[in-house]
């Protein structure tokens, strides 16, 4: 049985690879920070115009 895993790489190709790579960033967690800020400062701003006001 002959296993063929594709072109092998050597370890400075790889690592140059590696440093010309980008950061993965976490998208989906800054996704939901962010909607979860933006409903935060929903309730801030909008509690404020829901007082009574007295004349």
């Amino acid at each position: 049985m002959n296993v063929n895993f594709g072109p092998t790489m050597t370890l400075a190709a790889y690592q140059q690879a590696q440093a010309t790579a980008l950061p993965q960033t976490g998208s989906a967690a800054t996704n939901s920070m962010t909607v979860l800020g933006l409903a935060l400062a929903g309730m801030l701003f909008g509690g404020v115009g829901l007082k009574k006001q007295r004349n």
